[in-house]
């Protein structure tokens, strides 16, 4: 297995840790809490700090157990890193259109049963948006992982 391989369960794995522990700070079942900008700041540099000191700790680890403590990447390394970045920002792409559609349309089409989103609240949105720059870090990840496991078509 690769180490950027390894890097990605690893990463994979702490990101959804991560991420859950960011829902259980803003959700109350399905539903995000209103909370003050003073607390969400809060919430925002912990999750932060948890995927700065996560990610060294993972890199560092990874880098002690390789044999040059340096990872040489070769040309398939970086395609499948272009590759996985490609997807990971195919995601944010859709999942902000998604998100803009859903709030122009829960307006434009009031008889109709959107799920309905508060823009107003300053929790709801960073909530969403966050999800959505967390996510793509998972989608890259798996991306990863799946292109390690096929071979590459050339472009």
């Amino acid at each position: 297995m690769a180490q950027a391989e390894k890097y990605a369960w690893v990463s994979l794995i702490t990101t959804g840790i991560i991420y859950w522990y960011f829902q259980m700070r803003m959700l109350d079942g399905w539903e995000v809490v209103d909370q003050s900008p003073s607390r969400l700041l809060w919430v925002f540099g912990t999750v932060v700090a948890m995927f700065i000191i996560a990610e060294g700790v993972v890199a560092g680890f990874l880098a002690s157990k390789g044999s040059d403590g340096e990872i040489e990447k070769d040309e398939r390394d970086l395609d499948i890193d272009r590759r996985a970045e490609q997807n990971a920002s195919w995601f944010t792409i859709a999942a902000l259109n998604v998100l803009i559609f859903q709030l122009i349309a829960q307006d434009a089409f009031e008889g109709h049963s959107f799920t309905r989103f508060d823009a107003s609240s300053t929790s709801t949105l960073f909530f969403l948006l966050f999800s959505i720059v967390i996510i793509s870090s998972i989608v890259h990840r798996i991306s990863t992982l799946i292109l390690y496991r096929r071979p590459l078509r050339s472009a």
